[in-house]
């Protein structure tokens, strides 16, 4: 997983995600340019993919 996704994903013990709203300010607190959440939405969608493993498995 990316470095970066790490970096801004909540990882503290009993975090409760509070949905979409509370995970996007999160991420708009970290200040992150259009750039950088492309990058970590392509980081996403590849873990995804390598996780579940090819369609015909």
């Amino acid at each position: 997983m990316s470095a970066v996704l790490l970096r801004h994903l909540p990882m503290e013990a009993g975090y409760s995600w509070q949905g979409e709203a509370g995970l996007l300010a999160r991420l708009t607190s970290a200040k992150l340019d259009a750039a950088t959440l492309n990058h970590l939405i392509g980081s996403v969608q590849a873990e995804y993919m390598r996780l579940r493993g090819p369609a015909d498995a």
